[in-house]
């Protein structure tokens, strides 16, 4: 969601700050989920009011800029691989 006053030309991504940009087409999103929390978000205090997650998806062409990854440290992932579509296969069992 933006805020009142900004375009989404101007929104910075949370994780790359204003590193890179994209350009979104329209307003709506293109795709949503809901789940329930895991047991790891249950135990998190800041998600004692919560019932799940509902996650948007929106449609997006890369605008300028270089993305900056987070280090191992601010996530859990072990590793991470950029790779086309169709080699996915190849990396997942």
């Amino acid at each position: 969601m933006l805020a009142a006053g900004t375009s989404n030309d101007d929104a910075p991504g949370e994780t790359s700050g204003t590193s890179w940009k994209v350009k979104y087409f329209g307003a709506a999103p293109a795709a949503a989920t809901i789940r329930e929390l895991t047991e790891a978000e249950k135990k998190d205090k800041l998600n004692h009011q919560l019932k799940g997650v509902r996650t948007f998806y929106f449609q997006a062409h890369h605008w300028r800029g270089l993305p900056t990854l987070s280090t191992a440290a601010e996530h859990d992932y072990d590793d991470f691989v950029w790779i086309p579509k169709r080699k996915m296969n190849e990396y997942f069992t």
